[in-house]
């Protein structure tokens, strides 16, 4: 469909651990074809039914599959900096060899340099079908108007049974062990990596609660006392399986390193208060 600027939409995505997250945003005059875009990768992973209706992976040209993996390529590359060793040097600290959660999401240039359209293909038919699709619409559409552009693309999706999925172990309790790594970063950093219950499980949602506590207590004492430049959190490094909850502190100096390691170990021995 051809639409003015004012009626364009945006198409974007990301991968997780254990999903990948599509979304899309554009006018309600675009509502339409934003289902359809939706329907349409799960419509892919079934050339018979997606001959009837006009899509499939098939359709799309090699030439822009190519385009864009060198789009993902280039992405990779940038991440070779100083920096971005920074995240698969922590996947390796936490997790065994061979744990699904101690590679980064988006593989490597080697791996993606060796992807084929046909290869991403099958990657849909296994693993992208309903049953393990949520979809979450928000917006100027009314609800009658939702549930018929869904009955409309989706119903006559077929019902499909999807690859199994790759066990995760869960992660054991992290032996309290330092490693240093000599980057050619501009500021020292110090993280603090503790091993979560998995987040599907009351004990998981408890720990997502004290985590933040935890962020704000090291917060307020980086500010009052000095020592780091910031102080960040993240429990996205793992899936909701195996988590773990990472601080990262930006130190001041080197010296500065045990205190801040000194309020990290306070700030979590309070974080069940509250």
């Amino acid at each position: 469909p051809h639409y003015t600027s004012e009626q364009a939409y945006a198409l974007r995505g990301y991968t997780a651990w254990d999903r990948t997250h599509y979304f899309e945003q554009g006018r309600a005059e675009v509502f339409d074809a934003l289902l359809k875009s939706e329907a349409t990768r799960m419509f892919a992973t079934d050339p018979n039914a997606a001959a009837k209706i006009g899509f499939a992976c098939s359709t799309i040209p090699e030439a822009e599959f190519e385009r864009e993996r060198e789009v993902v390529r280039n992405e990779i590359r940038a991440q070779s900096s100083a920096e971005g060793q920074f995240l698969p040097l922590l996947l390796q600290a936490i997790y065994p060899a061979g744990h699904p959660y101690a590679r980064e999401t988006g593989g490597n240039d080697d791996q993606i340099a060796h992807l084929t359209l046909k290869d991403a293909c099958d990657f849909m038919a296994k693993y992208y079908t309903p049953d393990r699709a949520i979809v979450l619409i928000a917006g100027g559409v009314t609800f009658d108007d939702a549930v018929k552009g869904i009955e409309h693309y989706f119903s006559p999706i077929p019902k499909r049974v999807a690859a199994p999925r790759v066990p995760v172990p869960p992660l054991a309790p992290l032996q309290h062990v330092t490693k240093t790594v000599n980057l050619d970063v501009e500021r020292s950093m110090v993280t603090i990596s503790w091993a979560l219950p998995p987040r599907n499980t009351p004990e998981g949602e408890a720990a997502r609660f004290a985590t933040g506590r935890v962020t704000s207590r090291l917060e307020r004492a980086a500010h009052d006392y000095d020592f780091a430049y910031s102080v960040g959190a993240t429990e996205s490094i793992g899936g909701e399986f195996a988590p773990t909850f990472t601080i990262i502190i930006e130190l001041k100096s080197i010296d500065k390193l045990e205190d801040a390691l000194e309020f990290a170990k306070k700030a979590a021995s309070q974080a069940y208060r509250g």
